[in-house]
């Protein structure tokens, strides 16, 4: 049978509003990976929040994957979760020469 070429899925009608843990996009992405389509758009209408780890394992499993899929109506706040964990700074925080002990 051959395959279809592109399926929309609305991830917050799949999972939720807020996408929290990492077995949830491995879940996830089996269940897209499972998908009789070659591409596949992942719509992200709803999606109030996203943790670090869900986005990591979602973007880790998007670039391993034979399918081609593609994000719409990203929300900001997970934009920027995805840049973060797509490209991580590294940021300094304080500098550890510079840190004196507290004597209490």
């Amino acid at each position: 049978m051959a395959m279809s070429n592109k399926v929309a899925v609305s991830i917050r009608n799949a999972l939720s509003s807020d996408l929290a843990l990492r077995i949830i996009a491995d879940n996830f992405l089996n269940f897209i990976e499972a998908l009789d389509v070659k591409e596949i758009v992942i719509d992200f209408k709803g999606v109030s929040s996203i943790s670090r780890s869900f986005a990591h394992q979602y973007v880790q499993r998007k670039q391993s994957s034979r399918k081609e899929i593609a994000e719409i109506n990203v929300p900001n706040n997970v934009m920027k979760m995805f840049e973060v964990v797509i490209s991580p700074k590294k940021e300094t925080i304080f500098e550890v020469e510079e840190v004196k002990p507290l004597l209490v």
